[in-house]
């Protein structure tokens, strides 16, 4: 053994790991320096990556877990400790750094995409079976009910964030290569940082049904000077999207709250934007007055108390209409949500992203400019508020 050592310029215990290799029948080493992972391991590491995909479609790649979920080094740092064992090597893996990791997903046919982060809670309710179980029987409970796609409407909140002169707070996450065009644009989304300079929020509440129609413009305008149970509603005449406007809408909406919106908002919306959807859109396919329609929205606390008491007028005059309310499983609306699953809120994104105040876009749209900052001002007017001011230049 000791004579070997010499031979080969090697410790004493990898002549024994190569005298053990050669016994249980396992290849020895080639010349040069070994790989970190086997064609085993880059089996591995490829069916791992998929088993612990976030709800934003990507398993993040750096070493900070979120929520406690496995990321993609700790994933290669395992295929790494169990390529050493099954060649006899001392083990590795306990550390590696970008380049190694970078080379080793690009032989497991990895790639790294932007993305922003989401939460642990929602990336293991989306794998769930039962979430998966209920969201099904929601929508088979729709089908028995006969409801008319132009009927089955989904109404939910997004916010657009837009950094003039930077780019929001966006992670990293690791997906197959060839599920990045069918991904890309999958991704959940967080707000970026808003103490950031030069930055703008836009808060917007669609409504629309299956057959892609849209609901009046809701825009909403946050104003730390107005009362907790405050609500500033403005109607704008040239606040229309003409692109889609199968119900005929002349005038859109800018609703000013102190923060977030609440079951007040909530009240109001369903109240009048959505009942009046449904009239439209019954008159638009000229569908029969008690044709049963469909509201589909998530599990935030404001939109389920609306429901919750046992003597709501709200749901009385729903019953009337003819309109059932539904909400799909808690933190799976990432996935199972229209509006959050399809295209509809990351193609207006990236379309804000790219605008500038003043710029070409607003060419034949001065009229609508105008009105925006009437409305602004008279709030401001009313309410004494700079800092909306601030926020809408």
């Amino acid at each position: 053994m000791r004579e070997a050592a010499e031979r080969f310029n090697v410790p004493h215990t990898e002549i024994f790991g190569w005298k053990k290799a050669s016994i249980e029948g396992k290849p020895l080493l080639e010349r040069g320096r070994p790989k970190l992972v086997d064609d085993k391991a880059l089996k591995y590491i490829k069916e791992k990556v998929k088993s612990c995909y976030h709800a934003n479609s990507t398993t993040p790649a750096g070493k900070t877990t979120i929520d406690g979920q496995r990321n993609v080094e700790s994933i290669i740092s395992q295929a790494i400790h169990d390529t050493s064992k099954r060649n006899n090597r001392p083990c590795q893996g306990d550390g590696i750094d970008r380049k190694t990791r970078n080379a080793i997903m690009g032989g497991a046919g990895l790639q790294i995409v932007g993305t922003e982060q989401t939460t642990a809670p929602r990336a293991l309710a989306c794998s769930s079976i039962y979430m998966a179980s209920s969201t099904i029987m929601l929508f088979n409970s729709i089908g028995k009910m006969g409801v008319n796609p132009a009927l089955l409407i989904n109404a939910d909140c997004t916010r657009v964030d837009h950094t003039f002169n930077s780019d929001g707070k966006k992670g990293k996450g690791v997906v197959p290569k060839e599920s990045v065009s069918t991904l890309k644009q999958r991704s959940a989304k967080t707000s970026a940082d808003s103490s950031k300079k030069d930055y703008v929020g836009i808060r917007w509440f669609p409504c629309a049904n299956m057959n892609g129609d849209m609901g009046p413009v809701v825009l909403i305008v946050a104003d730390e000077n107005m009362r907790a149970d405050d609500m500033h509603v403005r109607e704008v005449r040239t606040l229309v999207n003409h692109g889609n406007n199968v119900c005929g809408y002349e005038s859109g909406y800018v609703v000013f709250l102190k923060t977030t919106p609440g079951k007040m908002f909530f009240e109001w919306y369903v109240s009048e934007i959505v009942v009046d959807f449904v009239k439209r859109l019954k008159a638009a396919y000229e569908l029969e007055a008690d044709a049963t329609a469909f509201l589909l929205h998530d599990g935030e606390y404001c939109q389920i108390n609306t429901w919750m008491k046992d003597t709501n007028e709200l749901a009385e005059m729903f019953k009337m209409l003819h309109i059932a309310v539904g909400k799909l499983g808690a933190s799976t609306t990432g996935v199972s949500q229209p509006l959050d699953a399809g295209k509809l809120f990351c193609s207006v994104r990236q379309e804000v992203k790219k605008q500038h105040y003043d710029g070409d876009h607003l060419v034949g749209l001065y009229a609508l400019k105008e009105d925006i900052e009437n409305v602004i001002e008279a709030h401001i007017t009313k309410y004494n508020s700079q800092k909306v001011h601030n926020k809408s230049v």
